[in-house]
């Protein structure tokens, strides 16, 4: 009788409905969340924290087949979302150690990518800039001594100013163009803005609230927004012209900061909408759709397509 006993695999697979096998692999890699958190080990940088990852290799390498494809297959689907959280400096280091240490198979099955807090003024240390007065000039570094890892990385290696707003840049520019190489076959890319962090830079004879009210009437583009000329290079996405984009505004930069004049709500929201029409004219996606924070909830804004 025993030898007639089907195997935990094979009773998974053929007596579980789709359902319940898609909630156990959810619980198992998600923790029951459609979101799929990757970042960089604490106790080890080069190593990834990625329990979904672990997840899918275990499947492949102790059961059947057919219960590692369902799961890839759901777990890279759309309707789950993967991830990269990178705090303090841009993604790069955390899409580079994803290439390299996650199969194939797996990257080029993952449709939805989310990468939060994309900032370029915001990668100095917060608590380094809180309670002084920003005047969203280039990027430099702080005066002092209190750096993030990151931006300590810089300083060791006798980058100050704009020599290391430069590579600033390059790294988030460098971060986008991995992102074809990591996900070859993305449907739906994600990250969160700061509208703040996206203005242009204030020049000495050009106050930023001037900025503000000649972006407002369309006088001017968002081309010199250091925000947008990174994000220009979303132009390299494979059949980007396949990719829906969602844009997130937050306010994750300006917490915690000063500012000599403010943006009301409304000048705000139409800011956001000329960002994204500005934006898809460099990167011509399938749809740009922005989505505004209320009441703790995010709710869609305006969407253009290309």
């Amino acid at each position: 009788m025993d030898s007639m006993q089907p195997s935990f695999g094979d009773a998974f697979e053929s007596m579980l409905p789709n359902e319940l096998k898609q909630a156990i692999f959810k619980l198992a890699a998600a923790d029951n969340s459609d979101e799929i958190n990757i970042s960089l080990s604490e106790d080890d940088e080069a190593s990834l924290q990625a329990p979904a990852i672990d997840f899918l290799l275990k499947l492949k390498q102790e059961y059947p087949a057919t219960i590692y494809s369902h799961a890839l297959s759901f777990l890279t689907g759309p309707t789950m979302r993967w991830v990269l959280k990178s705090e303090w400096e841009p993604h790069r280091r955390v899409l580079a150690a994803f290439r390299a240490k996650v199969p194939l198979d797996i990257r080029q099955s993952i449709k939805h990518l989310y990468m939060p807090k994309v900032t370029i003024r915001g990668v100095i240390d917060p608590s380094t800039l809180a309670n002084k007065k920003e005047d969203l000039k280039f990027v430099t570094l702080p005066d002092g001594e209190d750096y993030s890892p990151y931006l300590d990385s810089l300083h060791k290696e006798g980058l100050h100013g704009n020599n290391a707003g430069r590579l600033i840049m390059k790294d988030l520019q460098g971060t986008i163009m991995l992102i074809p190489y990591v996900f070859p076959c993305l449907e739906k890319f994600d990250f969160s803005l700061d509208m703040f962090d996206c203005l242009p830079p204030a020049i000495s004879h050009h106050p930023l609230t001037d900025s503000v009210s000649r972006l407002l009437r369309h006088e001017i583009a968002f081309n010199m927004s250091l925000i947008m000329i990174m994000l220009t290079s979303l132009r390299s996405l494979r059949n980007v012209n396949n990719v829906d984009i969602r844009i997130f505004w937050g306010d994750f930069f300006r917490r915690n900061r000063r500012f000599d004049y403010s943006v009301s709500k409304e000048d705000e929201d139409k800011l956001e909408i000329l960002f994204s029409r500005e934006l898809i004219k460099h990167a011509p996606a399938k749809s740009i759709t922005s989505y505004a924070k209320q009441q703790g909830i995010y709710v869609m804004g305006d969407k253009v397509t290309a």
